[in-house]
């Protein structure tokens, strides 16, 4: 049996290791409980076109308003190759901490998916739908000494000598709406795939290519200056920029509409209230009328909306790019 000393040493040693462990506990909350707010440091904005393409403008645009409010930066990183895929496979498997953010045309994730046997991502399962900045339809720009001033006018040319069309790439909605016109129209015209609007419209310039597939946020500045024709726009109504330009549908082709969206998304697993933070973020940004201005007199007409329905659209949009992508018999691999 101890002794009485050592019974009031082993006390003391107890004691000591109990306010040791307590001091230790209570040291440690402040650590706990001092989480940084999101964003704390840079953020990176993926893009998967090259400086310049629709899709890199208006990240560019946002980042640099969403850089304003949260007082930390954003930064867009322009990764290319596979029509998109890189990008996407890139941001699907960051850390899903909100630090690297995608930015992407619709095509990416709702054409891709049914043109690539392997994409290297999943649409729905790999990332948090945040919000959709903006939309808009697409021209039929045609090189400027070419003999037309219509659809009917091209199809009429394309029935009696091939006709060359360019788009930013194969897969891209570019190509999906070339192929619609050729099956619509029963023509065959030859899809000549650029790495990008940027290089291709220059082949049109210099009527290397008889036409190409433009959206309208990149092109519209080629139609005014008279450097090309719009022989007519993709999207329901006409755009207000160039009211002279018809929609698909007046120039006798019932049902063809074709637009692209463009939207931000995080890593899937990315926090709740991160996702919320830059929802909020974004939509304060795109519901001024400085940027509500500027968007329209690039094409496009702002969106926004919740998580959620930026989700629900995602699926709707991937369900119908499929069937439409497999009768047209768009497959890239």
């Amino acid at each position: 049996m101890p002794s009485s000393s050592a019974a009031r040493s082993q006390g003391c040693r107890r004691s000591a290791r109990s306010l040791a462990l307590a001091l230790g506990l209570v040291a440690a909350l402040p650590a706990a409980a001092e989480v940084s707010p999101y964003p704390s440091r840079a953020v990176k904005v993926v893009v998967a076109v090259s400086p310049g393409g629709t899709p890199d403008l208006l990240a560019r645009l946002l980042s640099a308003r969403l850089s304003e409010r949260t007082r930390q930066q954003f930064i867009v990183e322009n990764r290319l190759g596979a029509g998109g895929n890189i990008a996407a496979e890139a941001v699907a498997k960051a850390p899903a901490d909100g630090y690297t953010l995608f930015f992407p045309s619709s095509a990416v994730l709702t054409l891709n998916p049914a043109v690539y046997t392997r994409p290297g991502f999943d649409p729905v399962k790999d990332f948090a739908p945040i919000a959709i900045v903006g939309s808009g339809g697409y021209y039929f720009l045609a090189c400027a000494r070419l003999p037309v001033k219509s659809m009917q006018d091209l199809v009429a040319l394309a029935k009696t000598r091939p006709v060359t069309y360019a788009t930013a790439g194969h897969g891209t909605s570019h190509h999906l709406a070339g192929e619609m016109l050729n099956r619509a129209a029963g023509i065959r015209m030859v899809h000549v795939p650029y790495k990008g609007f940027a290089q291709g419209i220059q082949d049109v310039l210099g009527c290397k290519v008889d036409v190409i597939v433009g959206a309208v946020a990149g092109s519209a500045a080629y139609v005014k200056s008279g450097r090309v024709k719009a022989l007519a726009v993709t999207s329901q109504k006409r755009f207000p920029g160039t009211p002279e330009v018809p929609t698909m549908i007046e120039s006798g082709f019932p049902g063809f509409e074709v637009e692209a969206w463009y939207g931000l998304l995080a890593t899937a697993g990315t926090p709740r209230e991160v996702v919320e933070r830059l929802n909020a973020e974004t939509l304060a940004v795109i519901r001024q009328k400085a940027f509500v201005d500027l968007l329209r007199d690039q094409g496009l007409e702002v969106v926004g909306g919740t998580p959620e329905a930026f989700s629900s659209r995602l699926r709707t949009e991937l369900a119908s790019s499929a069937q439409l992508v497999k009768s047209l018999g768009l497959k890239v691999d």
